[in-house]
């Protein structure tokens, strides 16, 4: 029996690590891994550590998403989130 394990990234499956014939190899799920894929490793943590730095290296993070309320208005200035397009709420100092 071949054994796997799963390769997890912000909540997501992004690849696998499987146990072959030479080794463990990496199957990628997420595209950004395809490059990846198919890969021999000396164990499960190198090709997870592999997936994590490419990932790191090249697709970073883009920054946390904002979160809008059930009722579509957005937290911080209460507007419909349609008529907020990502701005943010006017502050003190800004010009009228």
């Amino acid at each position: 029996m071949r054994l796997s394990n799963p390769i997890i990234e912000d909540g997501a499956l992004v690849a696998v690590a499987a146990q072959g014939d030479a080794g463990w190899f990496l199957i990628a799920i997420d595209r950004r891994l395809e490059e990846l894929d198919r890969a021999n490793f000396q164990s499960a943590s190198a090709a997870e550590q592999a997936a994590r730095g490419y990932l790191r290296r090249n697709h970073p993070p883009t920054g946390a998403w904002r979160t809008v309320e059930m009722t579509g208005a957005v937290p911080s200035t209460g507007k419909p989130a349609h008529l907020s397009a990502g701005r943010a709420a006017p502050t003190a100092g800004d010009a009228a």
